[in-house]
């Protein structure tokens, strides 16, 4: 099985929209008195994110096939570039820039792999030709 990746064409997801959080790697256990005590319950731990994007009709088609289609109802895995970093300089400790031989920087590059959130993504509030579409993805460890 080959895992897809989501699709190039579509825009940069708005800043806006961004939200991220970790899921909770402790297992709490408490007491009759006194603070209660956490333990590590998973090695490693996933990261929850939701996004959001403004698509012409042309990419909300993109979207819609790469969803049901390639990922099967939301399914299947996929790759995602992160967004965040991906793109941005490498920097030194002391905050320059690292160049190559050519002077040419040095970018971050971070491919996520994803699984789709709880709900399916939601469509509305079209604004000047181009429709929000929300989603959320877990990135997998």
């Amino acid at each position: 099985m080959t895992i897809p990746t989501f699709p190039t064409e579509l825009p940069v997801p708005l800043a806006s929209g961004y939200g991220a959080q970790r899921y909770d790697p402790r297992r709490r256990r408490a007491y009759d008195a006194g603070p209660p005590k956490f333990a590590r319950r998973y090695s490693a731990v996933a990261r929850s994110i939701t996004l959001t994007m403004r698509l012409f009709a042309w990419q909300v088609a993109k979207f819609d096939r790469f969803y049901i289609d390639d990922c099967q109802e939301g399914s299947l895995p996929f790759y995602m570039k992160d967004y965040r970093i991906d793109g941005l300089n490498l920097l030194d400790e002391n905050g320059l820039v690292l160049t190559d031989e050519n002077d040419v920087p040095l970018l971050w590059s971070k491919i996520m792999l994803c699984a789709w959130g709880d709900t399916p993504p939601s469509f509305g509030g079209a604004i000047d030709t181009r429709e929000i579409v929300s989603f959320s993805i877990v990135e997998l460890p």
